[in-house]
């Protein structure tokens, strides 16, 4: 009988065990948005579609450049870089999907069901007796349905609710925090002859990337979109302002950088209050045999990164994962 697998979260460690565990089981995911990506999420702004996340890949390890190398999604983007005092820096080779980010996500998610727009609030163990084993409800005490196995791949402070069922597992959670972040998307009139991202220290603004240079993207005659990033401090000390007063504060400080003040076209102002973790957990993942509920994500380092890429944390810890459940399943 095929198993019936619940993942939580649309993001890239949720649409890669979509992608891994369909061709075993009968998967649905689930997402509390409108589409799927997570922090590689885009946004629209008017007839386009810029990063609102992650602006790129850049891998570390080679097993997670030969997957990017293999996705028809993925391009290689060698952008020109500048600190914020336009002093030009080294480029590394970057991988971007198109044409946007998440277009790698919907195609690995599309291996499943895709439920989006659905809040999952409860996972409920049944007793051991009954199969399928766990029972999902959403966030207005409707039943979701029920399922053998149930895989978290949501930022922790949304898995720590999901997980208490376990209590083992949501203690895990209890040290680690993230840090919020700011992101403004401005499209903008004329053509600004600078690098295409901007990056370094800066009262004010972490990264400023150019979406519209991106391999891949379309956007229209003499104008420019650019990502504008706030630093975690300076997103932390604003974490309740407005966003109008956000974009004016990211916007100002932006064309102080590059000495000008075009005209804006569009623009869109997000904040993330989940965007980078801190004290991470020391496992690559949470996995529970006897009640099918486990966990994943960029919150877990126990894939052996020494650097903060959030992204690739969760590529690994999702193929570690799958790897687990589907040698179980031999």
């Amino acid at each position: 009988m095929t198993k019936k697998i619940a993942i939580i979260g649309a993001g890239l460690a949720g649409s890669v065990l979509a992608e891994r565990l369909s061709f075993s089981a009968d998967v649905t995911l689930f997402e509390k948005s409108r589409g799927t990506g997570g922090r590689i999420s885009s946004c629209r702004l008017d007839d386009y579609s810029a990063d609102l996340g992650a602006p790129w890949f850049s891998p570390s390890t080679e097993r997670f450049r030969m997957w990017l190398e293999q996705q028809p999604e993925i391009t290689r983007w060698q952008p020109q870089v500048c600190d914020f005092n336009h002093v030009q820096t080294a480029s590394d080779c970057l991988y971007v999907a198109g044409p946007k980010q998440s277009a790698l996500t919907r195609r690995l998610s599309s291996y499943a069901k895709l439920i989006t727009q659905c809040r999952v609030a409860s996972v409920l163990p049944r007793p051991t007796e009954q199969t399928p084993r766990t029972l999902l409800h959403d966030d207005q005490l409707i039943e979701l349905g029920c399922f053998d196995s149930v895989i978290i791949t949501t930022p922790v402070q949304q898995a720590k609710a999901l997980l208490e069922a376990i209590p083992e597992f949501s203690n895990r959670t209890a040290s680690i925090s993230t840090d919020p972040c700011w992101v403004c998307v401005v499209k903008i009139k004329g053509q600004l002859d600078s690098a295409d991202v901007f990056y370094g220290d800066h009262p004010v603004l972490f990264r400023c990337t150019k979406d519209s240079a991106k391999p891949g993207r379309q956007s229209e005659e003499n104008c420019e979109t650019w990502v504008l990033e706030a630093t975690k401090h300076w997103s932390t000390n604003h974490i309740d302002a407005n966003a109008t007063d956000i974009f004016d504060a990211l916007y100002a400080a932006f064309c102080q950088l590059i000495h000008k003040t075009p005209d804006i076209l569009s623009s869109r102002t997000h904040r993330w209050l989940l965007a980078r973790h801190r004290m991470v957990c020391p496992t690559p993942f949470l996995w529970n045999s006897e009640t099918g509920i486990g966990a994943c994500g960029d919150w877990f380092n126990g894939v052996g990164l020494t650097n903060q890429n959030g992204i690739e944390t969760s590529w690994l810890s999702a193929n570690a994962l799958a790897d687990a459940i589907l040698q179980e399943s031999l």
